[in-house]
């Protein structure tokens, strides 16, 4: 049955695309939610989705299971969007650590062009 409504879902059909999400959507959010939060884990869900609809044709009866398919395009975008979490996040460390930086060189700048007063 599984293999049959993807057909149809490959053949275009709306319907049969819903029947797969409602199969497959909670397994996916569930995949996700541990490591992302529950926006994202949604977000991937419909990611997967587009991923299935776009390239229904590329997949292969032989090679596995509609399920197996599936879950491995989340897990691929999953690994994609852990890994762009994670260059944000250094890209945003490093830009705090040179902020720092900058702040530390001002201040040695400030200090030196300082005038030295001397009271009365």
């Amino acid at each position: 049955a599984e293999a049959a409504t993807f057909l149809l879902a490959r053949e275009g059909s709306a319907e049969a695309l819903g029947i797969l999400h409602r199969r497959f959507a909670r397994l996916i959010f569930g995949v996700a939610l541990p490591t992302l939060d529950r926006a994202a884990a949604e977000d991937l869900v419909q990611e997967v989705f587009v991923a299935v609809w776009r390239n229904a044709g590329r997949f292969d009866p032989e090679r596995g299971t509609v399920r197996s398919w599936v879950l491995q395009i989340a897990h691929f975008r999953l690994l994609n969007e852990l890994r762009r979490t994670e260059t944000l996040v250094r890209r945003d460390v490093a830009g705090r650590a040179g902020d720092r930086a900058a702040l530390v060189d001002l201040n040695a700048v400030a200090d030196r062009v300082r005038p030295t007063t001397r009271p009365h």
